[in-house]
């Protein structure tokens, strides 16, 4: 199911398990490898290592996507750890940790480009004391390998939590020569109107993009540099839901899927300042849910899945008089033959929208896929007939309207030049 999502980029290891994890435990055989309790949320559940480097570089080869790892950034000897990381995975065979990679089946250099330093760092301590230990850790990395992108921790989104006022701030000031990226996690809790439901993570997308150009702006540091932001934690709050998927593991609706929808048009609109945008996959916040022997794709997935297969790689300005309560974005297709119009209906009213080209014009039949329930409650489950899918329609006749249906996500493919 993942590989059919088509994901690019994965994050290992995710969320605050990443500060205290100890690469060196998940690396040779693995009924040699130590155990440990995943203290990251609450539960303290063993965590066997037995999926650990290695086994995270099979599986990026199997669903074919790129590595973005994540090193321990909480004590002084993280730097190490982190630097012997860099050389263990992007090494060469022959000499060093690259020859333990090679011992442990694995001779090629991985050559992983994407390093984040720690994960929500600013639970654990203050920027003043934090930004000497990112330096520290990110000065030995790069004396490892001097081509890595580096992802620094940012905190705009949790700045109202005592303690992380102005950590953005201090990281871009005092830190912009030790990032590449800079990550951002968004987590808006539900909202039992379902249009404001569907804009929660778009405003906060929007909030955090309009953040970094004015930092961009006003901060001397960031001058002739390109610092954009990673958001590699993002979804609806699960603390006001059944952990029915295990630790933060809540389900999903079709209420959500229009939200997040929502929320990768607003990414598309704010591309100039966002780099990547990453999901959970599996079970916690996941887009696959599981039991022990059977999976489903959720509702949001096959948002994720729609997008990531059919949406256009080149953002196309758009204006409306009349889209309503509306979300529309458009893109063209990455070889220029086909506008790719996506539009969101978060209402029970279906709509018609005229569309005025500019410089372009329509040339042929086209595709429409839809995700739409009646049900804003409708939801995929584990071992059950799917009640929510993509619908794919063929267009013959392609015209300047298009038909939106109540409660909808539509992706229309027009053929154009």
């Amino acid at each position: 199911m993942l590989k059919e999502s088509g994901f690019t980029v994965y994050r290992w290891p995710g969320g605050t398990f990443a500060n205290g994890y100890h690469w060196r435990e998940a690396v040779g055989d693995r009924d040699r490898r130590p155990p440990r309790l995943n203290m990251a949320y609450w539960s303290e559940d063993v965590e066997s290592n037995d999926f650990g480097l290695d086994e995270f570089m099979t599986f990026l080869q199997v669903v074919d996507a790129e590595p973005y790892i994540v090193v321990s950034a909480i004590e002084e000897s993280d730097a190490q750890m982190a630097a012997e990381e860099v050389e263990y995975l992007n090494g060469p065979a022959g000499e060093g940790l690259g020859a333990l990679r090679a011992a442990n089946g694995h001779p090629e250099p991985y050559n992983v480009r994407f390093w984040g330093i720690g994960n929500e760092t600013w639970l654990v301590m203050p920027p003043a004391e934090y930004l000497d230990l990112h330096i520290q850790i990110v000065e030995a990395m790069r004396q490892v390998d001097p081509t890595i992108q580096i992802i620094a921790v940012s905190g705009s989104g949790f700045e109202g939590i005592p303690g992380v006022s102005d950590w953005t701030k201090s990281m871009l000031t005092r830190a912009a020569d030790y990032m590449n990226l800079i990550s951002e996690h968004i987590y808006p809790p539900s909202s039992n109107d379902l249009v404001e439901h569907s804009q929660k993570i778009a405003r906060a997308v929007r909030i955090n993009a309009e953040a970094m150009r004015g930092y961009r702006e006003q901060l001397e540091p960031l001058q002739g540099k390109d610092i954009r932001l990673v958001l590699d934690e993002w979804n609806y709050s699960w603390e006001d839901r059944a952990q029915i998927y295990g630790e933060a593991g809540p389900r999903y609706f079709f209420r959500d899927a229009l939200g997040v929808a929502t929320g990768l048009h607003e990414m598309f609109r704010q591309s100039d300042v966002i780099f990547m945008a990453n999901t959970h996959p599996i079970n916690v916040h996941g887009q696959v849910k599981t039991t022990q022997t059977e999976a489903a794709i959720e509702v949001t997935g096959l948002v994720w899945e729609l997008y990531r297969h059919h949406f256009g790689s080149l953002p196309v300005a758009v204006s409306s008089t009349s889209a309503g309560p509306l979300d529309v974005v458009a893109a063209w297709t990455e070889d220029h033959t086909a506008l790719t119009v996506a539009i969101v209906n978060p209402t029970a009213s279906g709509y018609t929208l005229t569309l005025d080209l500019k410089n372009a014009q329509l040339t042929g039949a086209g595709r429409l896929w839809v995700i739409t329930h009646s049900d804003p409650m409708a939801y995929n489950e584990p071992g059950q007939p799917l009640r929510v899918v993509i619908e794919e329609r063929s267009l013959s006749d392609i015209s300047s309207e298009l038909s939106v249906p109540s409660l909808s996500i539509s992706l229309y493919e027009l053929p154009a030049r």
